[in-house]
C-alpha cells in the first residue's frame, strides 16, 4: 500500500516536472492543441480509472482503539470510510500543484468541448472533485451527511452552490431564478425538517447559505446597482466597496432615474427583494438561521444593501420573532475597509435596533480581486480593494476577531437576547486558537488544561460557531469538536450541493482556493495525516 501511495505524494522532482509541463501551456499554439488534448486526456483516463477503482473498493475493518485518539482530535478521519480517505489523498495530491489548478478550468473547458470527451471529464470530476467537495446532486442527498456530522457533534450549512461563472460574466445568470427562489426554500425546510426529527430543545445546528447573484435572471443587475450605489453615497472614509446606508435601495421605487439602472433592472431588482422576503419569512417560521454569501467586489454593494434591509426586519429586537438573528452577513477581510466596515455594521445595528448575524472569512474571490483587469471593475478608487500579502489578511481577520469577541462578551453580560452572533469562517489553526484564547480571556470559555478543552456555556453557545468547507481541513473541523465543550454543536461544514453542471463554477473556485488553503506546508499536513490513517488501518486489518 505504501509504495501505491508514493506517486500521489509527488516528489520534488515530480514536482517540477509537472510544473515545467503546465507553465507553458498559455504559449500552446492551436496546431500543439491536438497532441496536448490526447495528453490531458490521456491523464485524466488514468485518473478517472484510479478514482473509479477507489470509489469500488470495500471498507477495510478497522480495529479503531480509543488510546490512539489525542483528545479525539482524530475521531473524525478514524469514522470516514477508506474509500473517502483515498479519494481525499488523490484530491488534495492534485490540488497541491499550482499549475494545475490554475489550468484545471481551461483543461475541463477543452475536455468538456469534445464529444465523446465530455462524459469520461464529467465522470472523472464527479468521482474525485464533485464527491469532495459537494454534498450531492440534492438536498436530499445531504441529509445522510448531516445526520453523520451531527453523530459526531458538528452543525452543517447547506448550500444550494449554483453561482456566476466569472468566465462568462457577460451572459445573463440563472435564466431559472424562479426555481433557484423555490430550491433554497427547499432547503430551509430541510433544514428545519431535520431539527424537527432530533426532537430536541437544543439549538438549532443546520443552517441554510444563499448567493443573490443565482436569484436574478441577470446577475449583472446587481454590478449596475453596486456601480449606482458607489457613485450616489454620501462622501465616507471607508474604502470601497463601501458600507450599505439606509436608503440605498430607495432608487428602486424613486421617480427619478438612474444612468446606470435601466427599468427592467429596476423590476428584476424590486422582484429580487420580493422573493427575499418569501425566503426569510420561511426562514422565521422554521427557526432556520441563513447566511448571505459574499460575492465579488462588483457585486457586494448591492448584496449588502439587500442584507441590510433584510436585517433590519427580520433580526428586529422589537418584533415577536425569534431569540436568534435569523440574517448573517459575510464580512471579508481581505478588503482594505474590513474593520472599518465592521465597526460601522456594529454602529448601524446598534441605531436600527436589530441584531447583527456576522460570518467573518479572509475571502474566497481574491485572485480576480487582486486583478487589475477585472471584468467587470465599479471602483473609482486608484489602489486595489484588497490586501495583496496573506500576513495583511491574516492581520485583518484577526482584528476582526478580537472586535467580534468583546462585542459577544459585552452581549452576553448585557442582554438575554442576543443582539450579536458570529460564525468565524477560517481553515486557519492559528486563527481559531486566537479565538479560543479570546473566548477565554473574556470569561466567555473555561479553560482546562489537563484536558486541553475549553467549555462554553449556552449563552455563549448561541452567539458563536466557527465553520470550515465540506472536504477541506477536516484536521480542524476535528480539533475544534474535541477543544471545545459546548451544550450544542459550534463547529459547522458548509456543505454544498447541486447538479454537476450547475456546481462547476464552484469547483473550480475551491480549487483555486485550496492553493492558499494548503500552502505553507498545509498540504503535506493533510496528506500525511490521511496517509498514516491508511497505513493504521492496513496494519491492524493484516
Amino acid at each position: 500500500m505504501s509504495f501505491w501511495l508514493r506517486p500521489l505524494s509527488l516528489s520534488s522532482a515530480c514536482r517540477k516536472s509537472v510544473s515545467r509541463q503546465y507553465h507553458r501551456l498559455p504559449n500552446v499554439s492551436p496546431r500543439r492543441l491536438p497532441r496536448l488534448g490526447a495528453r490531458v486526456v490521456l491523464g485524466a483516463a488514468v485518473g478517472a480509472t484510479a478514482v473509479f477503482t477507489i470509489s469500488r473498493l470495500g471498507p477495510a475493518s478497522v480495529n479503531a482503539d480509543a488510546s490512539d485518539d489525542i483528545n479525539g482530535e482524530d475521531s473524525g478521519i478514524r469514522n470516514t470510510p477508506l474509500t473517502s480517505l483515498l479519494r481525499s489523498y488523490f484530491v488534495f495530491s492534485i490540488c497541491s500543484v499550482p499549475a494545475f489548478v490554475d489550468w484545471s478550468p481551461h483543461v475541463i473547458s477543452f475536455m468538456t468541448s469534445i464529444p465523446g470527451l465530455k462524459q469520461l471529464a464529467e465522470a472523472f470530476i464527479r468521482r474525485s472533485f464533485f464527491a469532495q467537495f459537494v454534498g450531492g446532486d440534492t438536498v436530499a442527498d445531504c441529509i445522510p451527511l448531516i445526520h453523520q456530522l451531527r453523530r459526531e457533534s458538528k452543525g452543517s450549512l447547506l448550500s444550494y452552490s449554483v453561482e456566476v461563472d466569472e468566465t462568462n460574466a457577460s451572459i445573463s445568470g440563472n435564466a431559472l431564478h424562479s426555481q433557484t427562489v423555490e430550491e433554497m426554500i427547499r432547503s430551509i425546510d430541510a433544514a428545519a425538517d431535520h431539527e424537527d426529527s432530533l426532537r430536541t430543545t437544543a439549538e438549532r445546528s443546520t443552517w441554510v447559505a444563499i448567493k443573490l447573484t443565482a436569484l436574478l435572471p441577470d446577475s449583472q443587475s446587481l454590478v449596475r446597482l453596486s456601480r449606482h450605489l458607489v457613485r450616489s453615497r454620501p462622501p465616507s472614509s471607508i474604502p470601497f466597496p463601501g458600507s450599505p446606508t439606509p436608503r440605498d435601495l430607495d432608487i428602486l421605487t424613486a421617480s427619478e432615474d438612474s444612468p446606470f439602472l435601466s427599468s427592467a433592472d429596476r423590476l428584476a431588482l424590486l422582484n429580487l427583494q420580493e422573493d427575499l422576503f418569501r425566503i426569510f419569512n420561511r426562514a422565521r417560521e422554521r427557526q432556520v438561521k441563513v447566511v448571505i454569501d459574499a460575492e465579488n467586489s462588483w457585486y457586494q454593494p448591492a448584496v449588502e444593501a439587500f442584507t441590510a434591509v433584510l436585517s433590519q426586519k427580520f433580526n428586529n429586537l422589537s418584533a415577536d420573532s425569534s431569540l436568534q438573528p435569523i440574517v448573517y452577513g459575510t464580512y471579508q477581510a481581505y478588503f482594505r475597509r474590513g474593520r472599518a466596515h465592521l465597526l460601522r455594521s456594529l454602529e448601524d445595528a446598534e441605531r436600527g435596533n436589530y441584531a447583527l448575524g456576522v460570518k467573518l472569512v479572509r475571502g474566497a474571490y481574491h485572485e480576480q480581486e487582486a486583478s487589475r483587469d477585472s471584468r467587470v471593475p465599479i471602483s473609482t478608487d486608484a489602489d486595489l480593494p484588497v490586501y495583496l500579502t496573506k500576513t495583511e489578511t491574516d492581520a485583518s481577520f484577526d482584528a476582526c476577531a478580537r472586535i467580534l469577541v468583546h462585542q459577544i462578551s459585552l452581549d452576553v453580560r448585557q442582554n438575554s437576547r442576543p443582539r450579536i452572533s458570529v460564525m468565524f469562517g477560517t481553515h486557519n489553526m492559528e486563527s481559531c486558537r486566537l479565538i479560543i484564547s479570546l473566548l477565554e480571556q473574556e470569561g466567555l470559555a473555561k479553560g482546562d488544561t489537563s484536558h486541553g478543552t475549553a467549555s462554553i456555556t449556552q449563552p455563549t453557545a448561541l452567539r458563536i460557531a466557527f465553520g470550515q468547507l465540506f472536504g477541506m481541513r477536516d484536521v480542524l473541523t476535528d480539533y475544534l469538536t474535541a477543544r471545545i465543550k459546548s451544550p450544542t454543536p459550534v463547529v459547522f461544514k458548509y456543505i454544498p450541493y447541486g447538479e454537476l453542471s450547475e456546481v462547476m463554477p464552484y469547483l473550480s473556485r475551491r480549487a483555486i482556493e485550496n492553493k492558499s488553503v494548503l500552502g505553507n506546508g498545509a498540504a503535506l499536513t493533510e496528506l500525511q495525516r490521511i496517509r498514516s490513517e491508511i497505513r493504521r488501518r492496513m496494519r491492524f486489518s493484516s
